[in-house]
């Protein structure tokens, strides 16, 4: 597939998830109000939060790092950029998502062309990947599942709840 079509794949794709948060936060509220949620520990965390696959160590070999270089050169807090817009942008290299570089860099009037090699457009599919799971995710949240199955299933499914994570229903 061409660039092209990966990044428009990407946005499409994006854009998914954009719908899906504001679902899931909807949801979220109406499974809060629907169900008592235990908590783990004295710290009041939920059991069931999402661990972040973005870890801090360095990624040497990615084909994205020049790209991620001329981003920082002109969005890092040292050299006047912003702040939170550096965080995303390192949050994106982190977690490899090149294409979400590659429009950051095309935002920022960057020249991306001299960037543009096999091994990048490769990494696009990662990204897509990427953006994929975090839709799973969404959709196989507790509260997403909860707030859209049919309803001759709730009865079923609120018995799952409770067997595999202590769940209960609250009394109206």
């Amino acid at each position: 597939m061409s660039y092209q079509k990966w990044i428009y794949k990407y946005q499409y794709l994006r854009a998914e998830v954009e719908e899906l948060k504001e679902d899931q936060t909807k949801y979220s509220q109406q499974f809060a109000e629907d169900f008592i949620i235990p908590t783990s520990g004295s710290t009041g965390e939920s059991e069931f939060e999402i661990p972040n696959d973005v870890t801090d160590e360095p990624i040497i070999d990615s084909p994205a790092r020049p790209i991620y270089k001329a981003l920082s050169k002109k969005l890092h807090p040292d050299v006047g950029g912003d702040a939170e817009e550096f965080k995303r942008i390192s949050k994106l290299y982190k977690s490899g998502d090149t294409i979400g570089l590659y429009i950051a860099a095309e935002y920022y009037r960057i020249d991306v062309s001299q960037y543009l090699t096999k091994e990048l457009i490769q990494s696009f599919e990662d990204s897509c990947a990427i953006v994929d799971k975090e839709i799973y995710n969404i959709k196989n949240s507790l509260a997403y599942q909860w707030c859209t199955i049919d309803e001759s299933k709730q009865d079923q499914y609120v018995e799952w709840l409770n067997k595999h994570f202590g769940i209960l229903p609250k009394k109206d």
